[in-house]
């Protein structure tokens, strides 16, 4: 399967070389384009951060920290850490992101233009650009994965809330009792 993409991308580089300098240049610059959308589309992860921190400071005003060694409050309480660990790691893929665009090419094509090499150029600039797309992309879909994850967890840990809050709930297990029996 190695050997079929490394063809696919022979293949592809090959079909981009014989493109005009002119067309090589729009290339790059859609290229560079799509890593600005790459960019902005962390966005939707920062907002999901931004609801987990509320979130938790919420949560942290209604659980009774005192009562920990009860089955529901403990699980409350590693599902909320388990949250947090997750958001940590997701934060740390999307630090990744942007790293990876430090080093995604020329920042202007003016800049790094040698003369007569203008087709030569373009095609380095082009694989380097994409390279560094692809690894963001990557990057990105990961971060998304553990910030639903860790909203996921950070869901099951509210809704025993209402469980923690029953003065009996906890210490006698999952047996129901009828708050005004």
């Amino acid at each position: 399967m190695s050997a079929t993409r490394s063809e696919t991308e022979t293949a592809r580089e090959v079909d981009i070389g014989r493109l005009s300098p002119e067309s090589l240049k729009d290339l790059y610059l859609s290229e560079r384009e799509q890593s600005q959308t790459i960019r902005s589309q962390l966005a939707v992860p920062v907002t999901i951060i931004s609801f987990l921190i509320f979130g938790y400071v919420s949560f942290a005003q209604e659980i009774d920290i005192s009562r920990w060694y009860e089955p529901v409050t403990l699980t409350a309480l590693i599902l909320s850490v388990v949250s947090v660990l997750l958001i940590f790691a997701a934060m740390v893929y999307l630090g990744r992101v942007e790293r990876t665009f430090l080093g995604a090419g020329p920042q202007t094509i003016e800049a790094q233009l040698s003369g007569n090499n203008e087709a030569g150029f373009f095609l380095d600039a082009i694989g380097s650009v994409r390279k560094h797309n692809d690894a963001a992309s990557r990057c990105r879909a990961r971060a998304f994965f553990l910030l639903l994850a860790a909203l996921a967890s950070f869901i099951l840990a509210i809704s025993l809330l209402p469980l923690h809050k029953q003065p009996g709930m906890a210490v006698s297990g999952l047996a129901l009792q009828h708050p005004y029996s």
